[in-house]
């Protein structure tokens, strides 16, 4: 359980205030780990558990003290680890930021998991002080896992191809040269397999970056540009369904779509900003750039 504006550790706090920052904070926002932590009575010190999803003690604001039954304010009670590695059992923390602990392969899907089933928790774990590059780590790896499939269809096609055009040849040399050309269209094809992947998270980095300038023309928000790229890296999550054989690319717009709106609802809990000044920021750049193209094929059309 980490400040999310220095991450600091907010373990046995009596005050819900960030003793590095200052920065008021309330433990309702975190999501912990059953058997980890207690919370203790402000009045007693009594520990209580948690209950729910998040693990917390009480879905309401308030609740009652078993041992000396006083009502307490639940955003007050101290938060008691259980475990000597509380850290590495946080539900708080993202999975993809767990992944020297728990393997690559097995963060990647849990962050990929958790941000597309709950992107707005995901996003609220994004530190004011947390490094972009580690999301784009993550959201390199998730393009890349979108392009090898395909990779692989075309590899395997291509070799296909050329066996089959080698066995049908009485010539061998010739042979091996027509298995070659017939082959190539599919070799050709691999060129726009590994350009969108690329093109996509160079297009996540400019769409971050004209992101955080509106947030900045708008008005305050809670984090730099790092948690703007951070945010927008980890929103890039729907487009491994590039990897679909054949379809995948097809259908390459709905993912990218799928991604937007990611992004905003990212963008909307990560930044502490409202739902408008979120869509604004991530929406703008993109609504531009398809009303200039639309424009430019009118004008085609009617000037040939």
């Amino acid at each position: 359980m980490h400040c999310r504006h220095c991450g600091y550790a907010l373990w046995n706090l009596s005050e819900p205030h960030c003793p590095e920052c200052g920065q008021a904070f309330d433990l309702r926002t975190y999501q912990f780990t059953p058997g980890t932590v207690a919370f203790a009575c402000p009045a007693c010190g009594a520990l209580h558990g948690g209950e729910g999803p998040a693990f917390l003690p009480g879905c309401a604001d308030q609740a009652l003290c078993r041992s000396c039954g006083q009502v307490m304010a639940v955003r007050s009670m101290r938060v008691v680890p259980l475990t000597e590695d509380a850290e590495a059992w946080s539900a708080d923390r993202l999975p993809w930021e767990q992944r020297g602990e728990i393997g690559l392969w097995r963060a990647w899907w849990r962050m990929t998991m958790h941000m597309l089933g709950t992107p707005g928790a995901a996003a609220t774990s994004i530190r004011t002080t947390s490094s972009w590059l580690g999301a784009a780590g993550y959201a390199a790896m998730t393009l890349g896992l979108a392009a090898l499939p395909q990779l692989l269809l075309l590899g395997g096609l291509s070799v296909f191809t050329m066996l089959m055009m080698a066995l049908a040849s009485s010539a061998p040399p010739h042979g091996r040269g027509g298995s070659m050309l017939a082959a190539a269209p599919m070799l050709v094809l691999a060129v726009p397999v590994v350009l969108l992947p690329a093109a996509a998270f160079v297009q996540a980095i400019l769409l971050a970056g004209a992101a955080h300038l509106a947030l900045c023309l708008t008005g305050p928000r809670r984090g730099g540009l790092n948690v703007t790229l951070s945010t927008l890296m980890y929103a890039q999550c729907p487009m491994v369904l590039l990897g679909i054989p054949i379809c995948g690319y097809y259908l390459s717009f709905a993912w990218q779509l799928w991604a937007l709106v990611l992004g905003v609802i990212g963008l909307w809990r990560a930044q502490q900003v409202s739902g408008g000044r979120a869509a604004l920021a991530v929406l703008w750049l993109p609504v531009l750039v398809l009303l200039g193209t639309i424009a430019l094929v009118v004008v085609s059309i009617l000037h040939p």
